[in-house]
């Protein structure tokens, strides 16, 4: 166990650390040197997926400022016509182009990380910041379908292996060594590593195009 911090003013100085950007405005010039490319539409959500996204969130993790915790949003849009609800909510927030101040409250945990000599430095603590979670599971919905135009559209670059799916060490050392996706010996390789791992990466995003 560390020695509990002296000083004072720690929590001015965690809180000076971890809200310093708030409010701060973000110079959007750094995109003008950026070719424009032509404007896609962006399809409207299914209820496949709303559905897919919410089950890779934990029953069991810790709410927002709401506290709503999955399990309850889990019970809620098991019926047909809640999903639907918030599948048109979702179409909203992309077709007006605005995001619900409800999704952006948060709340800041600051959690010691074990160990440490001492906790008189933020370097000592771990933030987490706690959102809603229909306004997480919106997010989530975005992110997949970001992902699928990331990859349909080649717009990563090829030595990024991390944080996109089939984009992963696996899937670049098969590129590397030049196998088709439409070959033999690339399914099975995918079949034989979703055998090997409890939660694998290889997921079909079905999007309406």
């Amino acid at each position: 166990m560390g020695q509990a911090a002296q000083t004072p003013d720690l929590w001015d100085v965690l809180h000076n650390t971890y809200n310093m950007a708030s409010g701060r405005e973000v110079d959007l010039s750094v995109l003008d040197p950026l070719p424009t490319l032509q404007e896609r539409d962006w399809p409207p959500f299914s209820a496949l997926e709303l559905t897919d996204a919410l089950a890779s969130c934990s029953s069991w993790s810790s709410p927002g400022p709401d506290h709503i915790m999955w399990a309850h949003l889990k019970a809620v849009l098991e019926n047909n016509k809640s999903v639907q609800l918030l599948v048109t909510l979702a179409d909203a927030c992309i077709h007006v182009g605005h995001w619900p101040k409800h999704f952006k409250d948060s709340v800041l945990v600051i959690i010691p990380k074990p160990g440490k000599p001492t906790y008189s430095t933020p370097k000592s603590f771990r933030p987490i910041v706690l959102l809603n979670t229909v306004g997480k599971l919106i997010e989530k919905m975005i992110s997949n379908c970001l992902q699928f135009d990331m990859i349909k559209y080649d717009l990563v670059h090829p030595t990024q292996v991390d944080g996109v799916r089939q984009h992963s060490t696996f899937f670049f050392y098969l590129k590397k060594i030049k196998v088709p996706k439409d070959q033999f010996i690339y399914r099975c390789a995918i079949a034989v590593r979703s055998l090997y791992t409890k939660t694998s990466n290889v997921k079909v995003i079905i999007r309406h195009v």
